[in-house]
């Protein structure tokens, strides 16, 4: 992900669902890069902050489902990256055609995500594990809900 996000010491990210700040300390370590994560479990971002103290990265306890917005800055991030995190988000009531209410609160979170993200920075949403041992369409987030999400934007 920091290959494809040219992340360099010059970079700020935006860690969406960081918990205990695995992803935020790889991409210091390996890119210098400087690392926000925000988190909903409060026990998590503690562990962050307690081992990567002596490092320049920084976490808060939030809820990605409904105050993601208050913490972002548009066009302020060099990349945002959200690893397994979308799919788990508190159910939203926002409208968008007819699509599940699970996925309408993932659509405002990735519409946030991207208006974060500085002109040639990279937004990125992934999942890196599988449902039962194998990939589950229905629960993954992909393209089939872009128009509906981004319809605005599109």
């Amino acid at each position: 992900m920091g290959m494809v996000a040219r992340l360099s010491s010059a970079s700020v990210v935006l860690d969406v669902g960081s918990g205990c700040g695995h992803h935020a300390y790889w991409w210091y370590r390996w890119f210098g890069a400087m690392s926000i994560g925000v988190d909903q479990l409060e026990s998590a971002v503690i562990s962050a902050r307690l081992r990567l103290a002596r490092l320049p990265l920084r976490f808060c306890v939030l809820d990605v489902s409904t105050h993601l917005h208050t913490v972002v800055h548009q066009e302020w991030y060099d990349a945002v990256f959200a690893v397994s995190v979308l799919t788990y988000l508190a159910v939203g009531t926002e409208e968008c055609g007819d699509l599940p209410a699970s996925r309408k609160t993932q659509c405002s979170a990735m519409r946030v995500m991207f208006a974060a993200v500085r002109v040639g920075g990279i937004a990125w949403n992934s999942h890196n594990g599988m449902y039962g041992g194998k990939w589950d369409p229905l629960v993954a987030w992909g393209p089939q809900y872009w128009e509906c999400c981004f319809a605005a934007e599109l």
